[in-house]
């Protein structure tokens, strides 16, 4: 039977830096690798050329998440948040 593993989980973030403030100094998480991203792995991420983001890991006890500071394609929606619906 083959072993499943898991590597990391990623999350995608509106202010990387912030993210990281929040992750390092609030949650005591570490900096790791780092990875600028562009359209070499459009493909790969399933989305059209013109892609940039910045890739930050960040591990504490074992676990590793990926920080995703998308600067393109942008965003497009509302926040939930900030969603009339919700009250």
């Amino acid at each position: 039977m083959a072993s499943i593993t898991f590597s990391h989980c990623g999350l995608c973030v509106s202010d990387l830096k912030q993210a990281i403030r929040f992750y390092a100094e609030g949650l005591g998480y570490e900096v790791a690798e780092r990875f600028d991203v562009d359209d070499t792995f459009a493909g790969t991420l399933e989305v059209p050329k013109g892609v940039i983001l910045e890739s930050q890991m960040i591990v504490k006890d074992g676990s590793k998440i990926e920080l995703l500071g998308w600067t393109n394609p942008k965003a497009s929606g509302t926040p939930l948040a900030s969603r009339s619906q919700l009250g």
